[in-house]
């Protein structure tokens, strides 16, 4: 599905005053095997472990009104790679051991 197409029935639901539910299958984002550019906000542990990797970032987190780290990624995935390789990838420069 496009973007476009899931704007577009964003908004007629929203106009029909539909009932809408939204499901997560954890983790399926992460393996997944996806291609081109990806704009993702980390949340939680993650944000707090990717400023450790690479102090950098740090002026790039923000918390939540709840004081939860986030942090707004953009990631560049080329090739067969999952999501949490683009990452790990990103900040340090560098793939998992196996590749």
């Amino acid at each position: 599905m496009s973007l476009k197409a899931l704007m577009l029935s964003c908004a007629i639901d929203a106009k029909e005053s539909r009932y809408i539910a939204v499901a997560d299958i954890p983790g399926a984002l992460l393996h997944a095997d996806m291609e081109g550019i990806f704009h993702m906000i980390l949340e939680g542990e993650i944000a707090k472990l990717i400023i450790k990797l690479d102090s950098t970032y740090s002026e790039y987190i923000w918390h939540n009104r709840r004081g939860k780290p986030m942090i707004y990624v953009k990631l560049k995935i080329a090739g067969s790679i999952t999501i949490l390789e683009a990452v790990i990838q990103q900040v340090t420069g560098m793939g998992l051991p196996y590749q």
